[in-house]
């Protein structure tokens, strides 16, 4: 699977998510933001090592710099995704 495939799955997986999170309550969406936010901070060694595939996957497709800073994780980015 290409990189695009992987972009386009992945958007139709956010948006299929997005749909069943509207539904939700105030109360159900603040408790899966924070069960979301521990599991972010709990895979963090797993999220570098795999991001670090996937810049060396798009190095190798050529993209800009630019777009491999915004896909660049560090610690960092990291924490404040969670």
């Amino acid at each position: 699977m290409s990189l695009k495939d992987d972009a386009i799955a992945l958007g139709k997986n956010a948006k299929e998510a997005a749909r069943r999170l509207a539904q939700l309550s105030s109360e159900e969406k603040n408790r899966a933001l924070l069960r979301m936010a521990e599991r972010i901070e709990g895979q963090k060694e797993i999220l570098l090592k795999e991001n670090k595939k996937d810049l060396e996957l798009a190095r190798k497709e050529k993209l800009s710099a630019a777009l491999l800073d915004r896909i660049s994780l560090d610690g960092s980015r990291i924490a404040g995704m969670a």
